[in-house]
């Protein structure tokens, strides 16, 4: 019976022991992981906190990129009226300017047509000089024949010399 009891002692003994370095054993295992996962929690904190900076430059360029993209949708409408405008503007040039050349062309007709008119009017005049001049020419042929017959001067009394001279400062008055 001592043996048992010594045995039962030492086997006791043993268990408690072995309860003791499981606790200790436990003890170290568990620091050993809280460490481990100490470190870990913070790494995923660390990369949650850089993904959620990543998250908000994202958004901000993503905002950025929507506001450049609306702006340049606005610059490009801008653009696009401005080219109306100039159309716009173009096409009134073009008629005014097909206005200005027919009219142009209109008066330069005009001015040859006016030209000629006076051409006509001058050589008209020219003409009719040239008659006045002939009929003073026969009148002065008429006379001198008429002397010759004998047909007084004083019964004509026609000065040939100041109608032909009259009519000729009447008509440079008109030029």
């Amino acid at each position: 019976m001592k043996d048992t009891k010594l045995m039962s002692g030492l086997l006791t003994m043993v268990i408690f022991f072995s309860i003791g370095a499981g606790y200790v054993a436990g003890y170290f295992v568990y620091t050993d992981y809280k460490e481990r996962t100490a470190y870990l929690d913070s790494q995923a904190r660390f990369a949650i906190g850089k993904f959620e900076d990543m998250e908000k430059d994202l958004k901000k360029l993503y905002i950025t990129l929507q506001n450049t993209a609306d702006e340049g949708k606005i610059e490009t409408k801008k653009v696009l009226s401005r080219i109306e405008t100039i159309k716009e503007d173009i096409s009134e040039w073009e008629s005014g300017y097909k206005t200005t050349v027919s009219n142009l062309r209109g008066d330069i007709d005009d001015l040859k047509v006016d030209k000629l008119t006076r051409m006509v009017e001058r050589l008209q005049r020219d003409i009719n000089g040239f008659k006045m001049r002939v009929q003073d020419m026969d009148l002065k042929i008429d006379e001198a024949s008429g002397n010759a017959l004998g047909i007084r001067k004083e019964a004509i009394n026609i000065d040939l010399g100041k109608i032909s001279v009259g009519k000729q400062e009447a008509l440079k008055r008109e030029r």
